[in-house]
C-alpha cells in the first residue's frame, strides 16, 4: 500500500511518501482468569506467549486489593509490601513477553481476568 499525504506545518506544505506495510495479527488473544487460593500465597498466571503485553483487571466485587508482581509478590498493601496494588474493578497493562511472568497475591477467593496479545 502506498501512502502519500499533504500536511501543512508552520504554514509550509509537507508531503510524506512511503510504503505502508500493515501487519495483521493472526493469533487469537491470550485470555484467562486466576484466583487466589490461599490468602498471602502468590499465584502464577498460566503461560501465554505475548507480543504486545497483557491487561489485568481485578474483579469488581473482590473483597480486597490484589497485588501484582514477580514471583516474590507479597499481600502487604501498607507501603512496605512488594507489588503493584490493584483495587477491585481496576485494570493495569504490563509489557511482558509471557503471562507466566506475572504473579498475583491477595485474599482467598478474589480473582483477576487478563487479556493479551
Amino acid at each position: 500500500m502506498h501512502l502519500e499525504q499533504g500536511i501543512v506545518k508552520d504554514g509550509l506544505p509537507v508531503t510524506i511518501t512511503g510504503e505502508l506495510d500493515p501487519k495483521l495479527i493472526t493469533t487469537p488473544p491470550i485470555t484467562g482468569q486466576a484466583i487466589i487460593a490461599s490468602t498471602g500465597t502468590a499465584v502464577q498466571l498460566s503461560s501465554g506467549i505475548l507480543t504486545n503485553g497483557v491487561i489485568i483487571t481485578a474483579f469488581s466485587e473482590n473483597s480486597a486489593p490484589i497485588t501484582i508482581g514477580g514471583a516474590t509478590v507479597t499481600n502487604t498493601a501498607n507501603g512496605s509490601g512488594n507489588g503493584y496494588i490493584l483495587e477491585a474493578g481496576a485494570s493495569v497493562s504490563m509489557a511482558v513477553d509471557n503471562t507466566n511472568r506475572v504473579y498475583i497475591n491477595g485474599t482467598a477467593g478474589d480473582f483477576i481476568s487478563y487479556c493479551g496479545s
